[in-house]
């Protein structure tokens, strides 16, 4: 039916890719270009042939471009006439008529994508876009016709009638490998004569110390994708095994069955669930256990839909249910002593810093590729082989690389925020800038970074800040005057 009666905006209703976006495009570009031009640096002193690093250029620019171009043309538009949107393509349009059901998939806790089944296909607004309440409201009232009336969490609406099905599949597992052995066999072949003849035509030209920097650096850049996939690779063969696995949930509870056994529960049955601490070694093959009274059982992520069913269970399981590991405990480092102002739990400023597992390796691998470029001009110097000469461009990207990697060292040891009764503090490289809890007025949270927009000024700090959930529920609760605007839930 046609929602004639609904007042529509003047204008559409736009919904484009988040501008943080760039930020990690920019970060990105930065780290890649460190070993290609350390690869050009070595290179140019050798008679071999630099199609290698040609090769690389190629790809890296293809990736970004490819990039640059989705966050150009991806939009989402909503009209008084229906929907219309685009990726990489051109426009699709659905009336609201033909809109047939509306959810968001919450696969990770601070991330949302929100989808939109219409009769031409489905409509995915990831988190990479800028969400807006406007755009929610605007698909909600012009949508009294399906049987949904609000937005909810898919597995965890009374709507969801019949019970959602999980399986393996076996088509898809198969295709997935295939491809993936294809991908990993295709750069083998490419990449290994290349590495050694310019190994060979390094050593022969330069010497040992030459052939083992560049041989390190080829390592890092081809060999780090070579891994990844000869890892996935067994675990995904070995997912067939258990390909007449299923498992089923309702709003009662979960079924799982095997061909040998079955077990019922209901959902507040379950005594545990989760990824146990010592099988957080890889995400590809960490199973998610779960626990009940009827028996225990398990899934891996080549599961159809393995996320959402992760999250099902965290919604339905009950509140005295453990969940194996604290991500974000076992994430953090330094101890609670680092967390407060005053040196001990609860004494002081509550502190949230960015020294993390993961800054901490981003750190280091940044810092690697800065050094490279250096690290080849000193031992030019200890080998008596004359430096090619650096141009301005090249002399740019370096102090580009330095200032980079001296910022990200910088914010990983001294930037943080802290939070009290009176407001919320930012120590940056800017200074300190403080909100008090009644100054705040907005808080968007993009895919990146979250903003908190005062009276005097804005506070930004990015998602990978340690204990980011905990801190966005601060904020949440005590910025009473914030409209929470656009702010993606955790």
């Amino acid at each position: 039916m046609d929602n004639v009666n609904i007042t529509a905006p003047e204008h559409p209703i736009i919904c484009r890719p988040d501008k943080s976006g760039w930020g990690l495009f920019a970060l990105l570009a930065l780290v890649y270009l460190g070993p290609t031009i350390a690869l050009v640096i070595i290179q140019w002193r050798t008679p071999a042939s630099q199609i290698g690093v040609r090769f690389l250029f190629v790809v890296v620019l293809a990736a970004f471009t490819i990039w640059a171009y989705w966050m150009l043309h991806a939009r989402v538009e909503a009209t008084v006439q229906g929907l219309r949107w685009r990726g990489f393509g051109g426009w699709k349009f659905a009336a609201w008529r033909d809109v047939q059901d509306y959810y968001f998939l919450q696969l990770k806790k601070d991330q949302k994508t929100y989808v939109v089944e219409t009769s031409i296909g489905k409509l995915r607004i990831t988190s990479f876009y800028v969400w807006s309440e406007a755009m929610e409201n605007a698909i909600t009232q012009h949508t009294v016709h399906t049987s949904v009336h609000a937005w909810g969490q898919l597995g965890c609406r009374s709507e969801d009638v019949p019970a959602l099905r999980f399986y393996y599949s076996v088509r898809e597992v198969r295709r997935n490998m295939a491809f993936m052995t294809f991908l990993v066999a295709a750069l083998l072949l490419l990449t290994a004569p290349m590495c050694v003849s310019s190994f060979h035509s390094s050593l022969q030209s330069l010497g040992w110390w030459w052939a083992i920097a560049e041989g390190t650096i080829e390592l890092i850049v081809f060999g780090a994708p070579l891994a990844c996939g000869l890892l996935l690779i067994p675990t995904g063969w070995r997912a067939l095994k258990v390909a007449d696995q299923h498992i089923e949930t309702s709003a009662e509870g979960i079924v799982f069955t095997d061909g040998a056994q079955r077990i019922e529960a209901r959902w507040e049955e379950i005594v545990r669930y989760g990824v146990p601490r010592d099988t957080l070694k890889s995400t590809f093959t960490s199973p998610f256990y779960i626990h009940t009274d009827a028996g225990a059982f398990s899934f891996t992520p080549h599961l159809h839909d393995y996320a959402l069913l992760c999250h099902i269970v965290r919604h339905w399981a009950p509140e005295s249910a453990s969940e194996w590991n604290n991500n974000e405990r076992m994430e953090a480092l330094g101890g609670d002593a680092t967390l407060w102002t005053g040196g001990f739990p609860g004494v002081g400023e509550r502190i949230y810093h960015y020294k993390t597992r993961t800054n901490r390796a981003f750190l280091w691998a940044l810092a690697c590729f800065t050094a490279t470029p250096f690290g080849v001009r000193v031992l030019e110097r200890s080998l008596g082989v004359p430096p090619p000469p650096l141009d301005a461009g090249t002399e740019c990207v370096l102090a580009a690389l330095c200032l980079g990697t001296g910022w990200a060292a910088w914010r990983y040891q001294a930037a943080r925020i802290g939070i009290d009764n009176h407001g919320v503090t930012e120590q940056s490289a800017f200074g300190t800038r403080r909100l008090t809890w009644e100054e705040i007025r907005h808080c968007a949270s993009g895919e990146w970074v979250v903003t908190l927009q005062g009276d005097n000024g804005a506070i930004r700090f990015w998602q990978t800040i340690s204990y980011g959930d905990e801190l966005m529920a601060e904020i949440k609760q005590r910025a009473v005057n914030s409209t929470l605007t656009d702010w993606k839930e955790k």
